[in-house]
Order: structure tokens, then C-alpha cells, then sequence
């Protein structure tokens, strides 16, 4: 009778039920190994842009089993630094941007490890029409001494006064000021230069 017989599928040693290497029992098997994340990737796409445009964040997560995922923007916690300049650093979903020029160190943190620094750059944008309105304007300076130099003069102390309402710091560089638009042969009364911003609003 099978049930009796001393070779019996139920009761020999080597019975795969009963095996030491049985996959459900040893040390190491998959389903009892401890799967932990060993780095946190960041990768800003690009590294510099203008106040005017974002930077794409992506977050990647590496495990100890070699397996990586892209975490969401929501699981991360960021953390933004000044490197130079006076940068106003602004989170919108995977989108750092920034309303002023300057550089920032950005670090992203997920489950307790951190990202290694990197550096993004922003600068003025470029103006452009709509950013600025003519706010006051004064075509005679014996008015009063609006330059503040102790002296009232008509044409020193005459000014016109424009407001960013871009809300961005913008570079005015190779910006022109005439006296008349229709007139093309005039020649500027002011030209703006390397260095010259407008700050937000």
C-alpha cells in the first residue's frame, strides 16, 4: 500500500516539504530580504534660465535591490539656499523659478536622505512691451529740485518715472529713452547699460 510503504512521498527525508534549502525557509530568500533606499537623485533641467521662465525638477529614488523610480513632487521635501545674488526661490509642483536674479542651492529630501546640492542660475529676462508704465512725468524742472542736488534746473531736474509691473526682475540693458518715438534720427536721452535691472513690481 503506498500509504504504509517506508518510501511513502509523505515521510521520506528528502520530502520537498521538509528540505533545509526549501525557498520558503532560507536566509536568503527574496520575499524576506529588506529593500532600503540607499540615494535620492536630483536632476534640474537646465541648471540656468531667466526670472521670466522655471526650472523642471525631477527626483529619482536608487534602492539597495538596483531598482529607481521617479518620486513624486508631493513625497519630497525641498530645500532651497542663496549661492549669490538675491534670488526668491518659488515652488509650483515639479517648477522652481525665481522673481529675482541670483543663484540657488536646492536639495531634495526623501525619507530622511538628502540629495547631493545642485546649483541653479537665474538672470534678469529681457524686457519686454507690457513691462513697464509710465508712472509720472516731468517736462519742467523749475517745478522744484526733483534730483535733489540743491539746484533747480528745467532740463536737470525734468524726469520721467516708469514702474515695472512685469512682477520679475528684468534687465534693461540696450533700453532707449527719446524724446519723441516718430522721430527717427533723434538721438536717446538715456541709454540703460550692462548691469542696469528693474527690480519686481
Amino acid at each position: 500500500d503506498d500509504d504504509d510503504s517506508v518510501d511513502d512521498d509523505d515521510s521520506v527525508s528528502d520530502d520537498d516539504d521538509s528540505v533545509s534549502d526549501d525557498d520558503d525557509s532560507v536566509s536568503d530568500d527574496d520575499d524576506s530580504a529588506v529593500v532600503t533606499l540607499d540615494s535620492v537623485e536630483l536632476q534640474p533641467l537646465p541648471t540656468s534660465t531667466t526670472t521670466r521662465e522655471s526650472v523642471e525638477l525631477t527626483v529619482t529614488a536608487h534602492y539597495s535591490d538596483g531598482s529607481s523610480e521617479v518620486v513624486d513632487f508631493s513625497d519630497v521635501v525641498w530645500g532651497a539656499a542663496t549661492n549669490s545674488g538675491s534670488p526668491t526661490p518659488v515652488f509650483l509642483g515639479p517648477n522652481l523659478s525665481s522673481v529675482t536674479a541670483g543663484g540657488i542651492q536646492v536639495t531634495a529630501t526623501v525619507d530622511g536622505v538628502d540629495s547631493p546640492v545642485r546649483l541653479v542660475g537665474f538672470t534678469a529676462a529681457p524686457v519686454q512691451a507690457g513691462d513697464f508704465v509710465v508712472n509720472e512725468l516731468l517736462a519742467d524742472g523749475t517745478a522744484g529740485d526733483a534730483n535733489g542736488d540743491g539746484f533747480t534746473d528745467a532740463e536737470e531736474d525734468a524726469f520721467v518715472e516708469f514702474v515695472n509691473v512685469s512682477g520679475i526682475e528684468v534687465d534693461l540693458d540696450g533700453v532707449l529713452i527719446f524724446d519723441n518715438d516718430l522721430d527717427n534720427t533723434a538721438s536717446p536721452r538715456h541709454a540703460f547699460g550692462t548691469g542696469d535691472v528693474s527690480q519686481p513690481d
